[in-house]
């Protein structure tokens, strides 16, 4: 009889089924993980973008409305290429959003800077 190993680790797979192919569930979740990325590159890139907008976004918008320095957010990472849509206000001003949190690019003394909000219900 053939000895087993894991699609994964290579160890020994000493029980189960004849046809299993992985020794443990962290083994089959790992292989299935780097699948998905080697056959989805761009998608985990943008993913991975927009996680980290969002996890920025979130830090300094707290109170649901506030102004910061493009630079500040930027030097955390931020990309503001990478949204999930937008919204114009009344004014005609387009707010591009990052699932819930949204920001609203603007100059102020020379600085380029953003106005934070969160998604509100009218904005529907």
């Amino acid at each position: 009889m053939t000895k087993r190993r894991c699609n994964y680790c290579n160890a020994e797979i000493t029980e189960g089924r004849s046809d299993k192919k992985f020794c443990n569930a962290h083994c089959r979740s790992a292989f299935q993980y780097m699948l998905n990325i080697s056959r989805e590159p761009f998608y985990q890139k943008v993913k991975k973008a927009l996680q980290v907008n969002r996890k920025i976004m979130k830090k300094y918008n707290l109170a649901g409305f506030a102004s910061t320095r493009a630079a500040t957010l930027t030097a955390e990472g931020f990309n503001p290429r990478f949204t999930t849509h937008s919204w114009k206000n009344s004014k005609g001003e387009e707010y591009k959003f990052i699932f819930e949190f949204g920001f609203l690019e603007f100059q102020s003394a020379g600085k380029t800077k953003y106005k934070l909000i969160m998604w509100q219900e009218y904005m529907n």
